[in-house]
């Protein structure tokens, strides 16, 4: 059953008396909160300004870190009937998260379904703009694409997107964006197939005037698997990173190894960013002669496990041996140098 539902949460009188009247009435959005088992108006805004002004104004009603509703009356001019806003924090409790996001139906239920024309989830301020607004209530598919950013018509377009429905933190996954990478980030990455002196190379996307990939960091890990794990999962925001593991052996060839880690509840849009700018980044890997050899992509520690690192590793040696160097016979050639890892 809907945890709205089997928690006995449900629209309280007033709320169901308030709306009501505001549907005929001059009230322009409402906020609504779970308190004591019931949906309760919270507070409600009169109609002062154009659309655009009062849902700006909307945005001094919600709490950085307490999750509610919003009713949004729009103009008929955009269309009929009221923008449900589901209102979740990034740094909501969990048990809050899933109760907001499993009630939600039960709000538009009572409230009449049909009242309920367009509908937002946001985590982040950014989500709940009036260009967020514009986008949920149009209806042409042309005029929606031109409401978007690049990022977001990548994740349109995309044969590869999945996008979670439910609780608003899942990523939504997607490849293709072309986005620049920063000449230091560049050159850090360009080292790595020679004898550079670090041996893990970390870089973020930055949105400052454009967006870019550009260098986190570079050093030089210890080895073993441990020392890999830990650097990767070493912060609470998405990153990519690029680590050269030495091979065993004599003859054995360096191999990189690519990791995105993106944290579970980092804010959907920084995952579709750092997930539609992978691609990018392993193109100019690939410009830059470094080969990887490993991709891989985390969500919480727990996801990054010796075994997962050797699975992936079904490519030959990463890093071509320069053309001087000789070939010895296949089977010495050694193997990549992820512990745990055995012959085949």
């Amino acid at each position: 059953a809907m945890a709205g539902l089997a928690s006995g949460i449900r629209a309280s009188e007033e709320l169901l008396a308030v709306f009501a009247a505001a549907k005929d009435g001059n009230v322009r959005f409402m906020k609504v909160q779970i308190e004591d088992a019931a949906m309760v108006v919270k507070v409600s805004v009169e109609i002062k300004d154009d659309e655009k002004s009062d849902f700006e104004a909307m945005g001094s009603v919600l709490e950085d870190d307490v999750p509610c509703y919003i009713l949004f009356k729009m103009d008929s001019s955009t269309k009929e009937g009221w923008l449900l806003a589901n209102w979740v924090p990034e740094n909501t409790k969990v048990r809050q998260k899933m109760l907001y996001a499993s009630t939600r139906a039960t709000l538009k239920k009572e409230l009449g379904t049909a009242a309920i024309t367009a509908e937002i989830i946001a985590v982040e301020r950014d989500e709940i703009t009036f260009e967020a607004y514009q986008t949920a209530v149009v209806e042409n598919e042309a005029e929606k694409l031109s409401l978007m950013s690049e990022t977001e018509r990548a994740l349109k377009h995309s044969a590869n997107t999945h996008v979670d429905t439910g609780i608003p933190t899942k990523a939504s996954y997607v490849h293709g964006v072309k986005i620049p990478l920063s000449e230091e980030a560049r050159e850090a990455i360009a080292a790595l197939k020679s004898d550079a002196p670090f041996s893990y190379v970390q870089l973020r996307v930055v949105k400052d005037f454009k967006e870019e990939i550009v260098l986190d960091k570079k050093e030089t890990l210890a080895e073993g698997f441990a020392a890999y794990k830990s650097a990767v999962c070493d912060t609470t925001e998405p990153r990519f990173s690029l680590y050269v593991s030495p091979g065993e052996g004599e003859d054995a060839e360096n191999v990189v190894v690519f990791c995105l880690y993106c944290p579970e509840d980092s804010p959907v849009k920084q995952k579709m960013l750092y997930t539609t700018s992978k691609s990018a980044l392993i193109e100019v890997a690939s410009e830059l002669s470094l080969a990887i050899a490993v991709k891989l992509e985390v969500r919480e520690p727990a996801d990054l496990t010796e075994s997962d690192m050797i699975s992936a590793s079904s490519a030959p040696a990463a890093v071509a041996p320069p053309p001087t160097k000789p070939r010895g016979p296949a089977g010495a050639r050694g193997m990549i140098r992820l512990p745990g890892m055995t012959p085949p």
